[in-house]
């Protein structure tokens, strides 16, 4: 995962949390934000609105929601030391960690439900998404629609 600002490069320093999400607005990225994937304008990355998880943020986020891109001006983003992230593979919908794996919850649905952070593979670009086992797969926003998909990384915490 690609470092952003000054962790990592020249003179090292320590991160501002190990783990955290940090309120923004407007576009703004903070330091040490978490990529989820990338598109032809830039990278996205892994963010929440209202504890929905949010695919996108560029001048606003989208947030696939109800079936649908849903754009929202303000949001968190989750910024982490990437020395403790790893996106873990998932085929077909079956998620089966290692112990020393945690997933990494972003928000819950409004029944309550966990919602996980995943990123899934489409035209060559990696797409951050949700991931709950009541959601069939990953949920993800792409060309105005939520989609489902059976097979995407799940992004998750580990300790070493």
């Amino acid at each position: 995962m690609k470092q952003r600002g000054g962790y990592g490069h020249g003179a090292p320093k320590a991160p501002r949390v190990d783990i955290g999400w940090e309120p923004c607005s407007m576009g703004h990225v903070p330091e040490f934000a978490v990529v989820g994937g990338q598109e032809k304008d830039g990278e996205l990355f892994v963010g929440r609105v209202f504890d929905l998880l949010v695919l996108e943020i560029d001048i606003v986020a989208d947030v696939a929601w109800g079936g649908k891109e849903v754009m929202m001006p303000s949001y968190e983003v989750l910024v982490a030391d990437d020395a403790h992230l790893e996106w873990v593979a998932v085929r077909n919908n079956n998620i089966s960690l290692r112990d020393e794996y945690s997933p990494i919850i972003g928000g819950r649905e409004a029944d309550g439900k966990e919602l996980y952070i995943g990123r899934y593979h489409r035209d060559g670009n990696w797409v951050p998404g949700k991931v709950g086992d009541h959601v069939g797969g990953i949920a993800y926003s792409f060309g105005g629609n939520e989609h489902i998909a059976r097979d995407f990384e799940v992004l998750c915490y580990h300790q070493w």
